[in-house]
C-alpha cells in the first residue's frame, strides 16, 4: 500500500515536470510561430516567388545533408545520459567530438555537390555553402540533449529564442533596407550560431564544465554501432521530407518553388508540437518501460491518441481556411499555393502519430525498422515525385509528401509482427482517438 501511495506521488510529480517540459517547448515554439510567421511572410513578399525559390532551393539542399553531421545520436545521447547521469562528460564529449567531424564531411560534400548540380549559378552555391557551415554549430546541440535527459528544456527555450529574436530583427533589417537575397542565408548561420553561444552559456550557468568533456573512442564505437541505422535514416528522412522541394526546383524551376515553399510554410510549423511532447516524456516512458510493461503500453497509446487527435484537427481546420490565408498574407502572387496547402496540411497528420510511434522504436533499439520505413517513404516520395510534378506540379509534390509521410509513419508498422502492436494502437488512435485516452492498465489488447 505504501509503495503504490509512493509510486502514484512520484508519477504525479513527473508528471507534472513532463507538462512543464512541453509548456516551455511549446512556448518556445509559439514565440517562433508568431514572430516567424511574421518575418517569414514579409520575407515571402519582399522575395517573390523566384527569389524565395532560390532561398528555399538552398535552405532545402544543405538540409539533405546536415542528418550526416547529426550522425543518429540525437535520441541515443539522450537515452543514455538518462541511464547514467554519471557518465554525463565522457558521453557529451565523444558526441560532441562525433558531430564536430560529421560536420565537416557533410560541409564538404554539400559544397562539392551544389556545385556539380549548380554550375555557374554562383548565388545558389555561395548562399548553400553559408547555410551548410551552419552545421559546425549544430553540434552543440549536444548541450540540448543533456537539458533533455533532465527535462530542463527552458534553458534551450531560453537560448534558441534569443537566438531567434535578433536573427528575425537581422531579417526585418535587411527587408527595410532592401539587402540582396544572400543576407537572408547569413541571417540563418547567424541564428544557429547565436543558439550555440546560448546553450553553453546556460550550461555553464548550471554549473557545469565544457572543459570536463572526454572523448572515448570506445564510447564512440559503442554509440556509433547503435545509431549508425539512424544516420541513413535521418538521411532518407531529409529526402522525404525536402526531396519535393529540390525535385520541383529542379524540374520547373525557382518560381514554382517559391510558390510551393510558401505554402509548405504553413503546413510546417505545426511539427514542433509532436516533437516538444515525445521530447518531454521520452526520459519518463524509458523509466517506465523498465518498471512495468503495462503501464508503458498504456501511457504509449495515450501519447498516440493525443498525437493523432491534434493533428487530425489542424488538418481540418487549414484545409478550410487555406486559400484564404496564403492570398490575406502573401499576396496575389502566391495564389497558387491555396490548393497545395489544402493537400500538403494532410501529411501533418503522419507526421505526429509517427513521432509518437518512433518513441516505442526508439525504447526497443528498433533502429533498423526506422531506417526501413523512412528508406521506404524517401523512395515512394521520388518516385511519386517523377510522376507527379511534371503532370501537376506543385499540387503534384504535396501528393508525393502525404503518401511518402503515410507510408514512413504508419502503414510500414503493419509488415512485421514485432510492429504490428503498434500499428493497430495507431489505427485505434486514428478512428476512436477517445477510447485510448480512456483506457485503464490491463485494458490494452
Amino acid at each position: 500500500m505504501l509503495s503504490s501511495l509512493k509510486h502514484k506521488i512520484a508519477y504525479s510529480e513527473s508528471l507534472q515536470k513532463v507538462l512543464r517540459n512541453i509548456g516551455w517547448q511549446t512556448s518556445d515554439k509559439i514565440v517562433r510561430m508568431g514572430l516567424g510567421i511574421l518575418v517569414s511572410v514579409w520575407t515571402i513578399r519582399y522575395l517573390g516567388p523566384e527569389q524565395f525559390g532560390t532561398l528555399s532551393y538552398s535552405l532545402a539542399f544543405a538540409g539533405v545533408f546536415s542528418a550526416l553531421a547529426s550522425l543518429g545520436l540525437d535520441g541515443i545521447v539522450v537515452r543514455e545520459v538518462s541511464k547514467d547521469p554519471s557518465k554525463k562528460d565522457v558521453i557529451l564529449g565523444t558526441a560532441f567530438s562525433m558531430k564536430i567531424l560529421g560536420a565537416i564531411g557533410a560541409f564538404l560534400i554539400t559544397v562539392v555537390s551544389i556545385y556539380a548540380v549548380r554550375p555557374g549559378d554562383y548565388t545558389t552555391i555561395v548562399m548553400t555553402s553559408i547555410v551548410a557551415f551552419s552545421l559546425f554549430f549544430a553540434a552543440w546541440d549536444v548541450i540540448d540533449f543533456w537539458f533533455q535527459s533532465r527535462i530542463e528544456s527552458k534553458f534551450t527555450v531560453f537560448a534558441r529564442n534569443s537566438a531567434f529574436i535578433i536573427a528575425g530583427v537581422a531579417k526585418v533589417l535587411v527587408i527595410i533596407l532592401r539587402g540582396p537575397l544572400i543576407a537572408f542565408a547569413i541571417a540563418s548561420l547567424l541564428e544557429v550560431s547565436l543558439a550555440a553561444l546560448g546553450l553553453v552559456f546556460f550550461y555553464r550557468r548550471k554549473g557545469n564544465r565544457i572543459v570536463s568533456w572526454k572523448s572515448d573512442y570506445s564510447v564512440a564505437k559503442v554509440l556509433l554501432m547503435e545509431s549508425w541505422p539512424l544516420i541513413i535514416a535521418g538521411f532518407a528522412t531529409f529526402i522525404y521530407v525536402k526531396i519535393d522541394q529540390l525535385m520541383l526546383g529542379s524540374m520547373l524551376g525557382n518560381k514554382p518553388l517559391g510558390i510551393y515553399s510558401a505554402a509548405i510554410k504553413f503546413s510546417e510549423i505545426w511539427y514542433f508540437i509532436p516533437v516538444a511532447i515525445s521530447s518531454s516524456v521520452f526520459p519518463i516512458m524509458v523509466e517506465q518501460k523498465k518498471r512495468n510493461e503495462g503501464q508503458f503500453f498504456l501511457r504509449f497509446g495515450k501519447i498516440c491518441s493525443l498525437m493523432s487527435s491534434i493533428g487530425i484537427g489542424i488538418a481540418i481546420i487549414m484545409t478550410a481556411a487555406s486559400s484564404w490565408l496564403v492570398r490575406w498574407a502573401y499576396g496575389s502572387s502566391y495564389s497558387d499555393a491555396g490548393p497545395i496547402l489544402a493537400i500538403h496540411i494532410w501529411a501533418g497528420v503522419f507526421v505526429f502519430i509517427g513521432v509518437a510511434a518512433s518513441i516505442w522504436t526508439m525504447i526497443e533499439g528498433y533502429q533498423k525498422f526506422s531506417l526501413f520505413a523512412t528508406v521506404t517513404g524517401g523512395i515512394i516520395n521520388v518516385v511519386a515525385n517523377l510522376v507527379l510534378i511534371p503532370i501537376y506540379g506543385g499540387i503534384g509534390a504535396a501528393i508525393s509528401t502525404v503518401v511518402a509521410y503515410a507510408a514512413a509513419g504508419y502503414f510500414v508498422y503493419f509488415l512485421l509482427p514485432q510492429t504490428r502492436k503498434v500499428a493497430f494502437m495507431l489505427t485505434k488512435s486514428i478512428i476512436a482517438p477517445w477510447k485510448l485516452l480512456g483506457m485503464r492498465d490491463g485494458e490494452i489488447s
